[in-house]
């Protein structure tokens, strides 16, 4: 067993640190924050990595600092894993990486049980139409915080919707391929007091014209992820925060629900995915620069 090391220490980067910790898969597990904090393995800064043993990373650093994170660690180490939170950066105008080392990026619903289903009940179907609502109140996001002082709230730290929950586009570039955007309508709509957008309606066309529809946004009150996908013979909805699935199938109804599905369950098999397999499900850094070409897009129209 070799180390890890975690860049950026607020609640996702406390998390991936917990995770890392349970599996036990590193002798250390160093951590670089700038809090004023007192912790085992805290670096100071990141010079001299390549003289740490360090074998696997996890950038969970604000938006806006992904690139110079991964550009530090990529200058300095060779040949190991790195995991960038999502979404991988907040712009590609400065990007020019040529990377040493294996990248992907957190989008840890692929490894939702719900989303795994889905994916294996779509294979080789004749899709028609997709439809996805996700909504949330982010002033209950972070419990304890003052929501318009986390990086959500901040558009010079690569908040908004369309950054934060831009699973949606993950899962559907995995289920579908590369789409075509049709229409988009971005916007801060609500009385929030944040200065990044608050609400996202989404229109894409797949190949063999299959069409979605999205709609993101921070403010209502009756938590929700849900999909709805249609197709030839097939029909199916899901719930990601109830954790069950309803489909038809050649007219046969079925209907599952997955149990002991917690927060950490979807990061913990992403990272055991990353660190043990040969055959990784994680959103790819190829992957994720057409993600971001997507968010780019979209707040340009």
């Amino acid at each position: 067993m070799k180390n890890a090391l975690i860049i950026g220490y607020g609640s996702i980067g406390k998390l991936h640190f917990q995770i890392l910790k349970k599996l036990k898969l590193f002798n250390n597990i160093y951590i670089y924050t700038s809090q004023n904090i007192q912790i085992k393995n805290k670096l100071n800064n990141l010079k001299n990595l390549n003289e740490l043993d360090i074998t696997y990373v996890v950038i969970a650093s604000p938006t806006s600092m992904h690139l110079k994170h991964l550009t530090i660690v990529n200058n300095q180490l060779n040949k190991i894993k790195i995991l960038v939170e999502k979404p991988i950066f907040n712009n590609l105008n400065s990007n020019k990486l040529i990377l040493k080392n294996k990248v992907f990026v957190g989008y840890d619903l692929r490894y939702h049980p719900v989303i795994t289903k889905i994916k294996k009940l779509i294979n080789n179907k004749v899709l028609w139409s997709t439809n996805i609502f996700c909504g949330s109140f982010l002033p209950e996001w972070r419990p304890g915080r003052d929501y318009t002082q986390t990086s959500s709230a901040k558009k010079q730290l690569g908040g908004g919707v369309v950054n934060d929950l831009s699973h949606e586009f993950d899962y559907l570039l995995w289920f579908f391929g590369d789409s075509k955007i049709l229409f988009s309508y971005c916007k801060k709509i609500s009385d929030l007091n944040i200065n990044t957008e608050d609400s996202l309606f989404l229109v894409n066309k797949f190949k063999n014209n299959m069409i979605s529809n999205i709609f993101l946004n921070y403010f209502t009150r009756l938590h929700q992820r849900k999909l709805n996908i249609d197709g030839k013979n097939i029909s199916i909805t899901a719930d990601l925060m109830n954790n069950d699935i309803t489909y038809f199938i050649k007219n046969k109804k079925y209907y599952y629900k997955f149990t002991n599905i917690k927060r950490e369950t979807t990061h913990t098999l992403m990272h055991k995915n990353i660190i043990l397999d040969s055959k990784i499900i994680c959103c790819t850094y190829e992957d994720a620069i057409k993600i971001q070409k997507i968010i780019q897009t979209i707040k340009s129209k």
